[in-house]
């Protein structure tokens, strides 16, 4: 941990905003840290720097510094799988429309439902929380999905309000790992964490780690 080492950790939200990132870029190099890990915003690309860089889950293509990413797109198919052997054959992917996570994890999303003769429904979800919760409430007015799999955790917070809203009563009603379970309804959002717990026992399958150095 990086206090037994004598470090400080400073931390900065970008709200996926690449002008906001670059402010606290150059605050970081004024503050002159010993390095930075970033994650970056999809628009932002890898910043010039003269600090030690690495960049983490937001990766794309191959670039010219250190990187540890994870594989988004097999977590949201290996999701895809698990609810297809639940029995869900009706699943909406809900995705934010930054960030390359989002695409990943479409794209993963995608392929697994072809995969298994399925469907795709793909909403693509404003960032801006009013936009995104109208979006939400729009794109689960459909009462026929039997399980939605969202692509980040606020996406998941808006769905699981407009579906414990829902006064229908449960049909057959599906949980998922990690998700909440309202009635009719599974929602799933891929996961970072190998906690046992049963709200957290999703895994982000394979890490993938490049150097550069």
């Amino acid at each position: 941990m990086p206090w037994r080492e004598g470090l400080r950790v400073i931390l900065c939200n970008s709200g996926e905003d690449p002008a906001r990132e670059r402010h606290y870029l150059q605050l970081l190099e004024d503050e002159r840290v010993s390095g930075i890990i970033l994650a970056p915003t999809r628009a932002g690309g890898v910043p010039e720097t003269a600090t030690p860089l690495v960049l983490v889950d937001r990766v794309e293509g191959t670039p010219p510094v250190d990187s540890v990413r994870l594989d988004n797109a097999g977590a949201a198919g290996a999701l895809v799988d698990a609810l297809h052997v639940s029995g869900c054959r009706r699943i909406t992917g809900l995705f934010g429309e930054r960030g390359s996570t989002a695409v990943d994890r479409r794209r993963g999303y995608a392929a697994a439902l072809d995969r298994h003769a399925l469907p795709a429904r793909i909403i693509d979800v404003p960032h801006e929380p009013a936009a995104r919760a109208a979006c939400v409430r729009t794109a689960l007015a459909d009462t026929a999905c039997d399980a939605v799999l969202v692509g980040d955790t606020f996406l998941m917070l808006e769905a699981a309000v407009v579906l414990r809203a829902r006064s229908d009563p449960p049909s057959s009603p599906s949980g998922s790992p990690g998700s909440t379970t309202p009635p009719g309804c599974a929602c799933s959002t891929p996961r970072r964490s190998s906690s046992s717990s049963r709200s957290t026992r999703w895994r982000m399958p394979r890490w993938r780690c490049s150097s550069n150095g």
